[in-house]
C-alpha cells in the first residue's frame, strides 16, 4: 500500500446555529460586444439557486457603456454570478465562446462587482465536441438493468488510419464528458473537456462514456449500491455488471483496445465518484486505474463502510495492484436541511484511510483549497488525473 497526497487541510470549521448576515451588492455591467445590444440581460447565481431568468438586470447597453443593478439581501460568504439572456443558451462567455468561472466575490458588507461582457454563448457553434468524439450507439442495451442508453466513445486522432492498440477509460455521465450541447449543471452547461485533453497529448486513449438517465432520480437510482431512504430499489451493481460484462466485451470485440486491467481504467465524479469505489474494489482484475472525483460518501456512509469492512478482509492477501485517484475540493459542503453540513473533503479523507488499509491499493488524492462541487472543478482536475493514469500505466 502506498499513499501520496497533496494540497489538503487537516481541519475543517463551519458556522453553527449562528444567522449569516446580510449586505446589499452594486453590480455594475460593462458592455464589450456589439452583438444584443438593447435585449434584457439576467444575474444568475448562488445568492438566487441559478436562476437564469432571475435578478432583472436591464437592457444591454451600447459598447463602452454600462449599467448597474443592485442585489439585495445577499448573505455573507462567497457570492458567484453569471449573466444571461434569460436561458442557459444565452449565458455570456469569453471571446472565444469559452464557459469560464462565474464572477465571485466574498462579501463580509455592503460591496461593488464589475462584470464585463466579452460575447455570448449562442453566438458560437453549439456543439463542442472535437471530431475524434462518435455516438457508439444511440441506445445500447444494459441487460441487467433491462435499460437503454447513449454511449459516447473517443477515438484519438489517427486511429482509422493506423493500426495501433489504445488503453480505454470509462466514464459515467456521459452527457457532461465531452459537449457542451448535451451538458446540464448548476452553474450551467459546463462539460470536462476530455475530448479536447487528449487531442493535445502524446499518450493517446480511448474514452467509453454511458449517459446517466434523464432526471435526476433516476440517475441517484443508476448509480446507487445499497438502498438508502429515497431509493430501495437501486440498480448500480446492476450498471457495474453490464459495464463489466457487456459493455467492454462489446467495445473490446469492435475496436483496437488493450483491455487488460493494466490499461483500462474508470472515472466518476460525485455519485459516480461513490460508485466508483464498488467498481474498483468488486472488479479489481478489470479496472487497474480508479478515479473519484468528489465522492458522495454522506449518501450512504453506512452502506459504504459496512461493505468495506467485508472487501477488506477478503482482500487482505491480494496481490493484484490498483490505483485509486481521490480528488475533492476543500469548499465542497453538502447541506442537509436540519442536519449539520458535510465537509466533502473530510469524508474523502476518511475514505482514502480506509482504503489505503488495503495493502494492494496505491492512493493518491488531491484536494483544491478553492473547489467546489461541479463540472467546472471536475474539468480542471482531469488533464491532472489523465496525466496520472499513463504514468500508472506506464509504471
Amino acid at each position: 500500500m502506498t499513499v501520496c497526497s497533496h494540497c489538503f487541510r487537516d481541519k475543517w470549521s463551519f458556522k453553527k446555529n449562528f444567522p449569516l448576515r446580510r449586505y446589499s451588492v452594486t453590480i455594475s455591467i460593462t458592455n464589450n460586444s456589439p452583438l444584443h445590444v438593447g435585449e434584457v440581460c439576467y444575474l444568475t447565481g448562488n445568492f438566487n439557486r441559478w436562476q437564469t431568468d432571475g435578478l432583472l438586470a436591464g437592457r444591454i447597453p451600447p459598447v463602452g457603456h454600462s449599467m448597474t443593478v443592485v442585489a439585495d439581501s445577499v448573505a455573507e460568504g462567497m457570492l458567484e454570478v453569471k449573466l444571461t439572456r434569460g436561458t442557459w443558451a444565452t449565458v455570456a462567455c469569453s471571446v472565444d465562446g469559452k464557459l469560464g468561472d462565474p464572477y465571485s466575490l466574498y462579501i463580509d458588507k455592503d460591496m461593488e462587482l464589475l462584470i464585463t461582457i466579452e460575447a455570448w454563448r449562442d453566438d458560437f457553434p453549439l456543439s463542442t465536441a472535437s471530431a475524434q468524439v462518435h455516438i457508439l450507439d444511440e441506445q445500447f442495451y444494459f441487460p441487467k438493468m433491462d435499460l437503454r442508453r447513449r454511449v459516447w466513445i473517443y477515438l484519438p486522432e489517427g486511429y482509422a488510419s493506423n493500426e495501433q492498440r489504445y488503453p480505454v477509460l470509462y466514464m459515467h455521465d456521459g452527457q457532461h464528458v465531452f459537449d457542451e450541447a448535451t451538458a446540464v449543471g448548476r452553474m450551467g452547461p459546463i462539460e470536462w473537456g476530455v475530448d479536447e485533453v487528449i487531442d493535445e497529448t502524446v499518450q493517446k486513449a480511448i474514452v467509453v462514456a454511458v449517459d446517466h438517465a434523464p432526471d435526476f432520480k433516476g440517475r441517484e437510482q443508476e448509480y446507487l449500491v445499497n438502498p438508502v431512504a429515497e431509493h430501495h430499489e437501486v440498480l448500480g451493481r446492476a450498471y457495474l455488471g453490464d459495464i463489466v460484462t457487456v459493455l467492454k466485451p462489446y467495445v473490446d470485440a469492435n475496436y483496437r483496445t488493450l483491455s487488460d486491467r493494466a490499461h483500462t481504467a474508470i472515472l466518476g465524479s460525485s455519485l459516480a465518484g461513490l460508485l466508483n469505489v464498488y467498481a474498483g474494489l468488486e472488479y479489481p482484475s478489470v479496472f487497474g486505474a480508479v478515479g473519484i472525483f468528489s465522492p458522495s460518501v454522506w449518501i450512504d456512509r453506512k452502506g459504504l463502510y459496512d461493505w468495506l469492512y467485508l472487501v477488506k478482509q477478503k482482500m487482505q492477501h491480494s496481490e493484484t495492484n490498483q490505483f485509486f485517484y481521490l480528488y475533492c475540493g476543500a469548499l465542497e459542503v453538502r447541506k442537509q436541511q436540519g442536519k449539520v453540513p458535510v465537509a466533502m473533503a473530510e469524508d474523502m479523507e476518511d475514505l482514502a484511510k480506509s482504503l489505503a488499509e488495503i495493502k494492494s491499493l496505491h492512493i493518491f488524492k488531491n484536494i483544491n483549497p478553492q473547489g467546489r462541487h461541479g463540472a467546472l472543478y471536475w474539468q480542471r482536475e482531469f488533464p491532472e488525473f489523465y496525466a496520472w493514469w499513463q504514468e500508472q500505466i506506464n509504471i
